[in-house]
C-alpha cells in the first residue's frame, strides 16, 4: 500500500473533492475488514461497522495532520467502532489486544482525547482493579497502553508527547509499583 498515495488521496478529501474516495476506499477496505473480522465475525455487523467507520472518518479528516498515516487513523477508528459494538452486545469475554492490534500504529492519534476502552470480562481482574486504585490516572493510563492495548512505548510516548526516555522511565516505574501491588492483592510476601 502506498502511504503516499493515501495521504494524498486524503488531502484531496479535505478539500472536499469527493470523487477520490472511491480509490480511497478501494485501496484500504481489505485492511478495515479484517481488522473488524478479528473482533465481529457477523458478516452483516462487518458491513456496518465498516461504513460505520468510513463516515466516522471522513467527518474527522479536519483532525488528521498531513503529516501522519491516515491509514493507522483509519484501522483505529474501525478497530474501536467494532469493539463499541462489541460492548453494546456484550459478547467481549476477554480480546488480547496485544496479540490482536500489534502491528497497528497509533501515531497521528491523540488517543487522549478518545475515550478510553476498559475491557469487559467475565473473570475477576482483581490486580487490575488495585493497579486503577492505585496508581495515579497517567501512570494507570501508561499501563493501560503499554499492557493492556499492547502499544509500543515509543508509541506511546508519542501518544502522551513525552521524550522516550522520560517514558521509559515511568514506565519502569509503574513496573515496580505493579509488582508491589501483585504480592499485595495475592497475599505474597514481600
Amino acid at each position: 500500500m502506498n502511504k503516499h498515495r493515501l495521504m494524498s488521496l486524503v488531502e484531496h478529501l479535505k478539500k472536499g473533492e469527493s470523487e477520490y474516495f472511491d480509490e480511497f476506499y478501494d485501496l484500504t477496505k481489505v485492511s478495515v475488514y479484517y481488522t473488524i473480522k478479528k473482533i465481529i465475525n457477523d458478516q452483516s455487523t462487518i458491513q456496518d461497522i465498516m461504513q460505520d467507520s468510513y463516515i466516522k472518518f471522513i467527518n474527522s479528516l479536519h483532525k488528521i495532520e498531513s503529516n501522519y498515516n491516515p491509514f493507522s487513523y483509519l484501522l483505529i477508528i474501525a478497530r474501536n467502532t467494532a469493539l463499541d459494538e462489541k460492548k453494546k452486545t456484550n459478547k467481549i469475554d476477554y480480546i488480547d489486544f496485544a496479540e490482536e492490534f500489534d502491528n497497528q500504529s497509533p501515531i497521528g492519534v491523540n488517543i487522549a482525547t478518545n475515550h478510553s476502552y476498559e475491557m469487559v470480562t467475565k473473570f475477576d481482574a482483581p490486580l487490575l482493579d488495585y493497579c486503577k486504585e492505585n496508581l495515579t490516572e497517567e501512570e494507570y493510563k501508561i499501563l493501560e497502553l503499554t499492557v493492556i492495548l499492547g502499544y509500543r512505548r515509543v508509541e506511546v510516548a508519542k501518544i502522551l508527547n513525552e521524550p522516550k526516555s522520560t517514558l521509559n522511565w515511568k514506565y519502569n516505574q509503574i513496573l515496580k509499583k505493579v509488582k508491589h501491588f501483585y504480592k499485595e492483592v495475592y497475599n505474597e510476601k514481600i
